[in-house]
């Protein structure tokens, strides 16, 4: 799980999802991982995430 966890995490680069979006992108992604499917992370899976996922919140710096 956790190379799934770090391919998804990756993928992301500072983005978010839902958790339990991301618990099943996890799995999916754990299971391709297992089974030897490549690529691990297709095109469709990248569009779903990209669709759930969110843009990490903006950090305005106090001067």
């Amino acid at each position: 799980m956790f190379a799934a966890e770090c391919l998804v995490h990756d993928y992301l680069n500072g983005r978010t999802m839902p958790t339990l979006v991301h618990r099943r992108v996890v799995r999916i992604v754990e299971a391709r991982l297992v089974d030897g499917a490549l690529p691990v992370l297709d095109h469709d899976l990248c569009r779903d995430v990209d669709s759930e996922a969110s843009a990490p919140p903006r950090v305005i710096e106090a001067s």
